[in-house]
């Protein structure tokens, strides 16, 4: 099977900077748009999401050959399937997302276990009270209230892809 990234989306693809000029952002869509409206709230969505975090992601997939499957809330949303189809026409091959269990890691375990996953990382900006050590190392802890992924963060997932 192929190498996986489990992927969240808040404090990865976008931090406290990128929400605070998405307001701004949305603020300028209001004046124009209904806000109850479905390309609204896509818009809005998708000013959250940093186009140059999900290169820095891209870059861990062009390095390993690693496909995505989603672990974030974001893959509850209704507008979800947009925005998916929004990232994999950035490059990011997203294959699949976790099943909602309400514990993400006991999702990542189960997805691990029914598809014969043997290498993979979990890149989030928590630590879920069942993350056990065989998620822990393998874990690229962000940071929301810094600035998500980063340089430092990539090269580490390259590493352990790689090994």
């Amino acid at each position: 099977m192929d190498k996986i990234i489990f992927l969240d989306i808040d404090g990865i693809l976008n931090c406290s900077k990128t929400f605070k000029e998405s307001f701004e952002i949305n603020r300028h869509y209001r004046k124009y748009m209904d806000n109850s409206s479905y390309i609204y709230k896509l818009k809005c969505m998708l000013s959250e999401i940093s186009v140059d975090k999900v290169r820095l992601v891209k870059e861990i997939v062009d390095n390993t050959g690693a496909k995505i499957v989603i672990t974030s809330a974001w893959r509850k949303l209704r507008l979800f399937p947009l925005i998916e189809e929004y990232l994999v026409n950035k490059g990011l091959p997203i294959i699949d997302h976790t099943i909602n269990t309400g514990y993400r890691g006991e999702e990542i375990k189960k997805y691990i276990n029914d598809n014969n996953i043997k290498d993979f990382i979990v890149i989030d900006d928590e630590i879920f009270d069942d993350y056990d050590d065989f998620i822990l190392n393998r874990l690229i802890k962000t940071s929301f209230y810094e600035d998500g992924i980063n340089e430092e963060h990539i090269e580490e997932a390259i590493k352990i892809l790689k090994k």
